[in-house]
């Protein structure tokens, strides 16, 4: 999962610097990525045994 984000997040960069995406939308969605990047590592790194109830 973690490469897929990678690549969302090289491709944002990418279509910025070909002005297809413009600075508002940049700023935008490049900070999401990374959260859905963090969260998706927190979710990855709980254990089994703690998550049931």
């Amino acid at each position: 999962m973690v490469p897929l984000f990678v690549v969302l997040f090289g491709l944002t960069f990418l279509l910025h610097a070909l002005n297809v995406l413009g600075d508002h939308i940049t700023a935008i969605v490049w900070p999401i990525i990374l959260i859905a990047i963090g969260l998706q590592k927190n979710f990855e790194m709980r254990c089994t045994c703690c998550s049931r109830m």
